[in-house]
């Protein structure tokens, strides 16, 4: 026969003799087959307490025969306290056992199939047991009834049911929460927060005459000039005086310093344009608040324009100066104290008397070539760190009139939370999020300057000499105007060239327009103009070629739009918190439920059983040994 297990043991006399004492091989039935012992595979502890006989083999046999004096039986005699009495009538007791495994290969086979089996069987049985504790204890709804076995099946089958239907609905409304949270993580809305005048700049203000070339510098040019400046004053008037093109030195044409000497040379001069400045109810002196700023009408002036060195990259020159008290704004960061005299400038009250209040000269007779069909001057309203385009989005304001023109400003910021949400998403920049090439601060007009400059760059070679640009790319001259435009002009449409540009608003920032504007005619048979204003002028010529233009702020407090989180991850998670309160009763201390069942219960469990195991092992080993004679 086949022997499936077996044992060392050791084992002594009650009586303390040496008779019998030894180490032996203990089989648990009958055998006549030779066994070879063989190394353990692993051992375990047996209990000898389940068997009434013994069959006990001396270790140091190496096969075992049922023959006379090799094969001790041993009965068990006193079944309280596990003792066994073999044939010389003496009483042993087991002082260790350990069991060896000594079964052939088919036979390990077998056993290993048996102890799978028995490994999943008892993993089901846990998983199922576990699953039963977790229904009955669980604090979500309908759960305890689920696992009640005092309930009929029917009833266990409903609540259970019903759990999955509030699971369903809460999936479905959560799934639409999250899917709105995916498309409108934001929204815009009236902030009751009002904004004052007094803490938002006042606008930057870019006059240009619509004259592009003074009569009296045309006509120099054309009697003493070189063909470089004649070809330069064709290109600026689209005239004829281009026609020497074989006597010019293309590298000068195209000459960035060559150009902007011909430009401040034929261009009006802010002194001579702008004659009288008010700022506040003061008559100040216009060379401490107006400067020429280089526009795609050549050299304008401008008021509260920040210099060039605060936002463009590179050496720049500006022509003009300063105030000493200037910082460098921009709408996100503001002011960072509350002096109103620190540039760029800020208003002080609503009204035309705490306004801005020009008087402008056309200068009629010298008027050569203008960019529209009409005489008077172009105006535009900006940020003060934007760099202006005046020729088409400029409003006209015709000499011999007075004009009142009120300002709106457009306000707009973002509350921290919308960093959170992905550009995509909030399709605005902040002011550090994207860095631009030429300019120093992010503004969508900026980077869409800074688009049609690369874009140009790129289809026609060269950049018109109004944009910003490398060193080292040429400007285009009249032979890339027709290209230049069409560069120009595919930018400004919603094409795709313009969409790859990703000039997204900013999420802080202040956008002027002009709200509204009243004229009254200056005649001056009627010599309504103020001596003050004349300025050793007559009111005949005040009134053919001057112009009077205020601009106020008509209220001193604006609101404002704020961007803030629509759903942000606090409001989907209270959200998805009360549909899962609604439909489950499911709370954050029912997650940390299931997480202890999961991960902790089991480990707990085994432990407490492990533990209790130790402890009656140990007080069963000590009952056994109190209870042998010898310890008496």
């Amino acid at each position: 026969m086949k022997i499936s297990r077996v044992a060392f043991v050791s084992c002594r006399n009650v009586d303390n003799s040496n008779r019998g004492v030894g180490d032996y091989f203990v089989f648990n039935m009958d055998f006549s087959d030779s066994i070879r012992p063989r190394r353990p595979l692993h051992s375990r502890a047996w209990q000898l307490n389940a068997l009434e006989n013994l069959t006990l083999v001396p270790k140091q046999m190496s096969a075992v025969q049922p023959e006379s004096g090799s094969v001790e039986l041993f009965h068990k005699s006193h079944p309280s306290q596990n003792l066994y009495t073999g044939p010389d009538g003496v009483i042993r007791y087991p002082i260790s056992v350990i069991t060896q495994e000594m079964s052939h290969k088919d036979e390990k086979l077998k056993e290993t199939d048996e102890k799978k089996d028995n490994i999943c069987k008892r993993i089901i049985i846990s998983v199922h047991n576990a699953l039963d504790e977790y229904f009955v204890s669980s604090t979500l709804h309908g759960l305890k009834y689920v696992g009640d076995d005092s309930l009929s099946t029917f009833e266990r089958l409903y609540w259970l049911a019903a759990f999955i239907a509030g699971l369903c609905f809460a999936a479905y409304f959560i799934v639409s929460i999250y899917a709105k949270f995916e498309t409108s993580p934001m929204v815009i809305s009236f902030n009751p927060k009002l904004v004052f005048i007094n803490t938002i700049p006042f606008p930057a203000i870019t006059i240009c005459n619509v004259n592009l070339a003074l009569r009296s510098k045309a006509i120099e040019i054309e009697r003493n000039g070189n063909a470089t400046q004649r070809e330069l004053l064709g290109d600026l008037c689209n005239s004829q005086y281009g026609q020497h093109a074989d006597e010019i030195n293309a590298a000068n044409a195209t000459d960035w310093h060559t150009i902007q000497a011909f430009t401040v040379n034929v261009n009006q001069k802010c002194d001579d344009l702008v004659k009288v400045c008010k700022w506040n109810g003061v008559i100040v002196k216009c060379n401490d608040f107006i400067n020429s700023v280089l526009t795609d009408e050549g050299y304008c002036c401008a008021f509260n324009q920040l210099p060039l060195n605060m936002t463009l990259r590179g050496n720049f020159s500006d022509r003009g100066s300063f105030p000493k008290k200037i910082i460098n704004w921009n709408a996100e960061y503001g002011y960072d104290d509350s002096d109103n005299d620190t540039y760029p400038f800020r208003a002080t009250g609503q009204g035309q008397a705490l306004g801005l209040s020009l008087v402008l000269d056309a200068q009629l007779a010298e008027y050569h070539c203008t960019s529209t069909n009409s005489i008077g001057f172009k105006m535009l309203l900006s940020a003060p760190n934007e760099r202006p385009r005046v020729a088409d989005v400029g409003f006209l304001l015709s000499p011999g009139v007075e004009a009142r023109i009120t300002i709106l400003p457009d306000v707009k910021d973002a509350t921290e939370g919308v960093k959170n949400i992905h550009i995509d998403k909030r399709q605005c920049y902040f002011a550090r999020e994207r860095h631009l090439k030429f300019f120093l601060v992010y503004t969508e007009k900026n980077c869409r300057l800074e688009c049609i400059s690369n874009y140009t760059m790129e289809r026609c070679n060269c950049v018109p000499y109004y944009l910003p640009r490398n060193p080292e790319n040429p400007i285009c001259d009249r032979s890339k105007e027709e290209c230049s435009n069409l560069a120009i002009s595919v930018i400004d449409r919603f094409t795709p060239e313009r969409l790859a540009c990703r000039c997204l608003p900013s999420c802080h920032d202040i956008s002027y327009k002009q709200d509204g504007m009243s004229t009254g005619s200056i005649e001056a048979k009627y010599d309504t103009v103020n001596q003050d204003l004349l300025e050793n002028v007559s009111t005949q010529y005040f009134s053919e070629n001057m112009a009077v233009a205020h601009f106020y702020f008509e209220m001193d407090k604006y609101t404002k739009q704020t961007k803030s989180e629509m759903y942000g991850f606090s409001e989907f998670l209270s959200n998805t918190g009360g549909l899962l309160g609604l439909f489950l009763g499911f709370s954050f201390l029912s997650a940390m439920e299931i997480v202890y069942f999961i991960l902790f219960r089991g480990q707990f469990r085994y432990y407490r059983r492990y533990k209790a195991r130790r402890l009656k092992e140990k007080r069963e080993k000590e009952k056994t040994w109190a209870s042998l004679p010898y310890t008496q």
